[in-house]
């Protein structure tokens, strides 16, 4: 009797546990991307966004243009997570540029969200393009990490005949989609690595939780991760825009920082080469690493003029 109770009781504990791993990998899979308030969306209007929507075999995105900003300067601040990041540059102190910036936004994000940035880009001389990943904002096609978004971004980018220099920007798991993408070309002078996501399994470990996720134990949260992969018939190597970097030949510059768990500092390291410049921002949590202060502005331009050799 003492066995069956026993057998039992571990019986009941699986299942508990397998419906955990379970509810993580749906949340993980369904989920809402972050809404645009009628505030924002006039402010990208009046900012000089102008917006549009592609179509490539039955695959439709939504995306954000912006054209070369001609004012005198531009003075910015922003707090992230309690960080003030500031951003003043005045025309005469800055190098006239030009060319293509292509900027990919993270999990659960959207094209907006990386508008902020794009006035950096825009008043340096670039033109802007933000689409929206699959499964985020007006995209159509199947969510998938970033891992197939390569195809539908490669057809959108060839529709805007990209003005040289061509950079390609992926803030976290958006650097999924920018190495995927920069894998089909041969016309990109340079990518961008901001926090970029370096697997599921650790990344959902060491990111901050909602509620119905706190009380999750590290190893059912890792099941989860892996039953989500394998529901989008996906491998952990896919999902970690590191272990991809070997392949390919242009300049690369990976913004991490040892305050991240995320996409810890220490685990981007190693990847330093003559190709890629690894930088550390001290101190910075996840979300703080794409943004573009005076700071981040130096150390953009000494990589653009050394590597690009703008």
């Amino acid at each position: 009797m003492k066995r069956l109770r026993v057998a039992a009781m571990l019986a009941v504990m699986s299942l508990w546990l397998t419906g955990c791993a379970n509810m993580v990998a749906d949340r993980l899979l369904a989920f809402d991307s972050l809404e645009v308030s009628a505030e924002d969306q006039q402010q990208l209007i009046k900012d000089g966004f102008k917006t549009g929507r592609f179509c490539y075999q039955s695959q439709c995105l939504a995306y954000l243009e912006g054209q070369p900003i001609k004012a005198n300067k531009l003075n910015a601040e922003w707090e992230i997570f309690g960080k003030l990041f500031q951003l003043n540059l005045k025309r005469e102190q800055v190098t006239s540029q030009q060319g293509t910036v292509v900027m990919i936004h993270g999990y659960r994000m959207n094209k907006e969200t990386m508008a902020v940035n794009a006035l950096y880009w825009r008043f340096l001389g670039y033109r802007v393009l933000l689409p929206d990943l699959q499964g985020h904002g007006g995209a159509t096609d199947e969510f998938s990490f970033g891992v197939r978004d390569g195809e539908l971004l490669d057809a959108w980018l060839n529709r805007h005949n990209p003005k040289q220099p061509l950079l390609v920007i992926g803030n976290s798991m958006g650097a999924i989609a920018a190495v995927n993408l920069v894998k089909r070309r041969d016309d990109v002078s340079g990518l961008i690595l901001q926090a970029p996501m370096m697997g599921l399994g650790d990344s959902l470990v060491a990111f901050p939780k909602p509620w119905y996720l706190s009380w999750v134990p590290e190893g059912d949260l890792r099941q989860g991760a892996q039953l989500a992969l394998a529901r989008l018939q996906l491998e952990e190597s896919q999902v970690d825009a590191t272990a991809q970097l070997s392949s390919l030949t242009l300049p690369i510059l990976v913004l991490a920082s040892d305050g991240d768990d995320v996409s810890p500092y220490a685990k981007a390291a190693p990847l330093s080469s003559d190709q890629v410049q690894v930088v550390n921002l001290p101190g910075l949590l996840h979300p703080q690493v794409g943004i573009i202060g005076n700071d981040e502005h130096q150390l953009l331009q000494g990589w653009l003029q050394t590597a690009i050799k703008l």
